[in-house]
């Protein structure tokens, strides 16, 4: 399975989706304002989304299986976290749904939680100060504890540039598409071939 984060995207509230079409997979990251749920009337997330089924619909691939994955960046209240998660990963799942016309048995929803794997990635990838401590912060504390550690770390400062440059990229919903491909027609030769979407 290829599930792209939101690491290409670079500022909050702005939808940058990154798509890919691979011999049987398609994937996208859309990022959603801090604190939004709802996806309905998001011009933003419905291009993007329409767009992501229209080049799968171009490529002749038969639709396999959705899965749609919503995310929150771990600041804030847990609670609140955990059901805005939950919340993008139904309200995306259902405008796939009745919007974009996939039957529901097709899509399988993955709530992400607070992404605390994905910012840990993005950690390992990134030039930050403090970078090793902030990796053994999120790989070695629980909830909590993380949250208060990495608040104090460098008096705040490495808490501020996670809230700035890291966190937004978390807030989103992830598509992963599966389907089935002909290698006899021309939009693929090889499963190995990629083709960018812009």
């Amino acid at each position: 399975m290829l599930l792209l984060g939101c690491v290409d995207a670079v500022a909050e509230d702005v939808v940058y989706p990154q798509v890919t079409i691979k011999a049987d997979t398609a994937s996208s990251s859309i990022m959603l304002p801090r604190g939004v749920a709802s996806v309905e009337n998001d011009h933003t997330f419905i291009d993007a989304v329409t767009k992501l089924f229209k080049t799968l619909d171009n490529s002749g691939c038969e639709l396999l299986r959705v899965i749609v994955s919503g995310s929150a960046s771990p600041d804030g209240l847990w609670g609140n976290n955990i059901a805005l998660s939950k919340a993008r990963t139904d309200n995306a799942a259902r405008f796939v749904s009745k919007v974009m016309g996939v039957p529901a048995y097709k899509i399988e929803k993955k709530d992400l939680m607070e992404d605390w794997s994905g910012l840990q990635e993005m950690v390992r990838e990134a030039e930050l100060p403090h970078k090793e401590e902030v990796l053994e912060i999120i790989r070695t504390k629980t909830w909590g504890e993380r949250k208060r550690a990495l608040q104090a770390l460098d008096n705040g400062r490495i808490w501020k540039i996670l809230e700035k440059d890291f966190f937004p990229e978390l807030r989103c919903v992830r598509f992963a598409i599966f389907c089935k491909w002909d290698p006899t027609k021309p939009y693929l030769t090889a499963p190995e071939q990629e083709k960018e979407v812009v």
